[in-house]
């Protein structure tokens, strides 16, 4: 077995490996062979998989000595180092493993991290009942949904015992959106 080029999960650019037999040619031959790695196969779900699920085996035809195994990519939507998907060929009595039966092909993921910005589009805010309101925008990648921690800094304080207001530090922004709006809503507090 060998490996070739990268794969890409955008792209036509799928992965192969290549299994090579020697011997009586004469015959067409099945190999069995196992599937791992980092990436994950789809399993149903084409939003989540790295690549199409492998059979599990490939027959070399009568009067060849080589055989394809065609890693074919999916265009996932999670932001991703490269993975890998490793074929291993497995043993039977029909034939004899030769040095090299394994394989990787690496999957290099498409997916920019979006650029995230925060602008405070309602800038005052009062303990009588005017909420302030801050905006996160994303550009770049909006295929799904993003959940952005954050912090506050200031002289108001952030607590929800006894202080001027109170944010959790973490707000989900959906799939498809490129912001959402987090409400700061002062606490009476009744000290000046």
């Amino acid at each position: 077995a060998a490996s070739g080029p990268p794969a890409y999960e955008k792209t036509t650019d799928n992965g192969q490996c290549t299994v090579t037999r020697t011997g009586d040619l004469t015959q067409a031959l099945t190999i069995n062979y196992s599937v791992g790695g980092t990436a994950y196969a789809m399993m149903g779900m084409p939003m989540y998989g790295d690549y199409q699920v492998l059979p599990g085996s490939v027959t070399i035809a009568a009067n060849s000595a080589t055989a394809v195994i065609d890693i074919n990519t999916n265009n996932d939507i999670e932001q991703e180092q490269t993975e890998t998907v490793i074929v291993s060929l497995s043993t039977s009595a029909n034939y004899t493993l030769g040095a090299t039966t394994q394989a990787t092909v690496n999957i290099i993921d498409d997916d920019t991290p979006p650029t995230l910005t925060v602008t405070a589009i309602d800038s005052a805010a009062s303990e009588s009942g005017d909420p302030g309101t801050f905006r996160i925008t994303r550009t770049g990648n909006t295929g799904a949904s993003l959940n952005i921690m954050y912090s506050m800094m200031g002289s108001a304080s952030n607590s929800s015992y006894g202080g001027d207001f109170y944010l959790p530090g973490s707000v989900t922004m959906a799939s498809g959106a490129t912001y959402v709006d987090v409400v700061l809503n002062p606490i009476d507090d009744a000290s000046t």
